[in-house]
């Protein structure tokens, strides 16, 4: 699905946004490689939200020269902090 950075392999998948998305309460820019786990990964390219292709993964990793952002989901007693109503 997705490519997995040799020093990555083990914590997760990347991927490349395709829209501004929040997860877990955390905005993500389109555009942005992510690292998250392979159900979230499965999920987001299922909805469109996101490019699995390994291709788009190593454009933007290697060419465009962006970092991998890693998401880090809260803990289970966390509270997540919703954006405020405009």
């Amino acid at each position: 699905m997705a490519k997995k950075p040799a020093d990555a392999a083990a914590q997760g998948v990347v991927v490349a946004l395709l829209v501004d998305h929040p997860l877990d309460g955390t905005t993500y820019k389109a555009g942005t490689p992510l690292q998250v786990d392979a159900a979230t990964a499965e999920a987001l390219v299922n909805a469109g939200i996101a490019d699995g292709n390994e291709a788009a993964v190593a454009y933007r990793v290697g060419e465009l020269g962006l970092p991998v952002v890693v998401h880090v989901k809260p803990a289970p007693d966390a509270e997540v902090d919703e954006p405020a109503a405009a």
